[in-house]
């Protein structure tokens, strides 16, 4: 074989490709398809140990959210309540404040956070909106021990269960609604709403048009955080 040539590749076809729900985006799917991708990964586990699939279904499952421009453009005015609803939460918790561009230094600017706004489809057709803060500028500022946050192990939840229905215990379980957003923050964070959320937020509240100011051609709002959204260190 000559220099520079490469020896060409079977025509090999890649696992998989024949099946229909693969072929389509997972957020797109319907429940025939939910249901026929869920059986054929149940089945190839059991038949012939591959894991393919499964790790596909549930990756797909756990990661199927859009960001508030591709839901939008896909759902249109129920994306749009989806966000009203969520950023409604957090202007009646007042978990943040506008404030005015001008009165920012490029530095202060710099180190803002940016907002990330996604919606997930449920399996009911439910749209639910969840706001964050890209904290990663954050990093650095403390050490691991002060940003640490402790969970329950999921064994120690096992020894919890196993040991109520020994014992016939009675089991509640409870919900605190949008708990991060109930600590304040005590140190001084910016954050930079734009596109649809600022909209939204001045539908809201329209006295927020005083403090929207453009940038590169779209409309953005500075907010400092008085709670601690999610994201933040």
């Amino acid at each position: 074989m000559g220099r520079g040539h490469r020896a060409k590749r079977p025509n090999m076809k890649r696992p998989h490709t024949e099946f229909a729900f693969l072929q389509i985006p997972f957020g797109e799917l319907n429940n025939d398809l939910h249901f026929q991708f869920m059986q054929q990964a149940i089945t190839d586990v059991k038949e012939k140990g591959d894991t393919t699939l499964l790790c596909k279904y549930v990756t797909g499952l756990i990661f199927n959210q859009m960001s508030a421009k591709a839901c939008l453009k896909k759902h249109g005015e129920r994306a749009w309540k989806a966000l009203l609803k969520e950023l409604c939460q957090l202007k009646d918790l007042d978990v943040f404040k506008a404030v005015h561009a001008s009165t920012l230094t490029e530095k202060q600017k710099k180190e803002v956070l940016r907002e990330i706004c996604v919606l997930k489809e449920k399996r009911d057709g439910e749209l639910k909106g969840r706001t964050c803060a890209e904290g990663r500028s954050q990093h650095g500022q403390y050490t691991k021990e002060q940003t640490a946050s402790p969970t329950m192990s999921n064994d120690s939840a096992m020894l919890i269960m196993i040991v109520a229905a020994i014992e016939g215990q009675d089991v509640a379980m409870a919900d605190v609604a949008g708990d991060f957003l109930k600590a304040d923050m005590d140190v001084f964070v910016l954050m930079k709403l734009k596109g649809a959320t600022v909209d939204i937020m001045c539908e809201l509240d329209p006295s927020l048009e005083d403090f929207v100011s453009t940038e590169k051609g779209k409309r953005v709002l500075y907010v400092q955080l008085i709670k601690a959204l999610y994201g933040c260190v």
